[in-house]
């Protein structure tokens, strides 16, 4: 499949995937950045949020991988737009917490695929 292929067919399917129960891939022309929340132990207010990259590297010139474990994620290590979505995690879990908060509402076209994947949840927890 060629580069144009891939962008085609990336601008086609969405920007993002979400895969039941708890993945979200972001996939771009050679590498997929991927989410994943399980629960923390009992703890509703919590949760462990993984992030990987999984990127294409020619054969033999593979970086040798390992684990960062991080409590509160740098731009220096996650880059500007990772840091700043995951600084703001703590506010808008505080958010939902509110009496005014009634529900998220998506972008009718941009987050479709999140507006399927909440969907799905209602349907499977029924």
């Amino acid at each position: 499949m060629t580069s144009r292929a891939v962008l085609q067919w990336t601008m086609e399917t969405g920007i993002d995937w979400h895969v039941f129960p708890n993945s979200i891939f972001l996939p771009s022309l050679t590498t997929v950045l991927r989410y994943r929340a399980r629960p923390n132990g009992t703890d509703p207010n919590s949760c462990i949020f993984e992030v990987y990259v999984i990127e294409r590297f020619p054969e033999g010139q593979e970086p040798k991988t390992e684990w960062v474990y991080e409590e509160e994620p740098s731009e220096e290590k996650w880059r500007l737009i990772l840091a700043q979505d995951f600084g703001n995690m703590g506010e808008v879990q505080a958010g939902q917490h509110s009496l005014g908060f009634a529900g998220g509402r998506t972008n009718p076209f941009q987050e479709r695929t999140v507006s399927n994947f909440h969907r799905m949840i209602r349907e499977w927890i029924k």
